[in-house]
């Protein structure tokens, strides 16, 4: 049996990415299921690497410098996840952050 993928879980979609920013908001890793099926009491954001090295959102630089990669030590890409936001429920999207999204949308969105 593997090892579970491990994911960093973000408290907000915006914080500064390391190596750009020496400081910023930081990564808490978790098991993929974890992440998925949580209730967190934040907007949680997930990202598709891991690199537990690191407990930062990553930026591209991350990759060009030789410094940098070093310290990312296992950087591995254990999934692909698509965020698909409802109208309705999504509170950025003009909706209440407090409803759930229909049923129907849910249909809707399956076959994509």
């Amino acid at each position: 049996m593997s090892a579970a993928v491990l994911v960093p879980v973000f408290r907000q979609q915006q914080i500064k990415s390391w190596p750009k920013h020496e400081k910023g908001g930081p990564a808490v890793y978790m098991p993929l299921g974890d992440a998925l099926t949580r209730t967190f009491p934040y907007d949680a954001h997930t990202a598709l690497y891991s690199a537990p090295d690191v407990p930062r959102r990553l930026c591209l630089d991350a990759l060009k410098s030789d410094e940098a990669r070093a310290k990312l030590g296992d950087l591995s890409i254990g999934f692909v996840l698509f965020d698909i936001d409802c109208a309705t429920s999504h509170k950025a999207l003009g909706g209440s952050g407090n409803v759930p999204a229909p049923d129907a949308w849910w249909l809707d969105e399956l076959p994509k």
